[in-house]
């Protein structure tokens, strides 16, 4: 009997196992977690967990920060690769940049948000 693999599982996730990651892309990961580790990019990460597109305007009225603050963590965000900007008009449109990025706030947001205990 094969067993269940999720489509997250680290095995057919493309990334290699076994200590077989190049160090560029151990440092990459671990460049992210540590972006990932301030509570208010957290939440940024998370709000756009489910693919939505946004806007920082959007953002300072959602979670009722000022520009600055906004835009400091906005900024930690875009140079981790976690999140991407493409300019419509006057308006620069915000989501997450991958599938990796995607894959991994849906994870994390099921948790924060979820009744159980991991």
């Amino acid at each position: 009997m094969q067993p269940t693999i999720a489509s997250t599982d680290i095995r057919i996730s493309g990334y290699a196992v076994n200590g077989d990651h190049p160090d560029d892309e151990m440092d990459r990961a671990a460049d992210l977690f540590k972006v990932l580790s301030h509570p208010d990019r957290l939440r940024l990460a998370c709000y756009m967990g489910d693919g939505r597109v946004t806007t920082q305007r959007d953002l300072m009225q959602h979670f009722g920060w000022p520009q600055s603050t906004t835009a400091r963590h906005l900024a930690a965000l875009r140079r981790s690769g976690l999140i991407e900007a493409e300019r419509h008009g006057p308006e620069v449109h915000l989501r997450l940049g991958d599938d990796v990025g995607l894959q991994l706030m849906g994870t994390v947001c099921r948790w924060i948000h979820s009744e159980a205990t991991p």
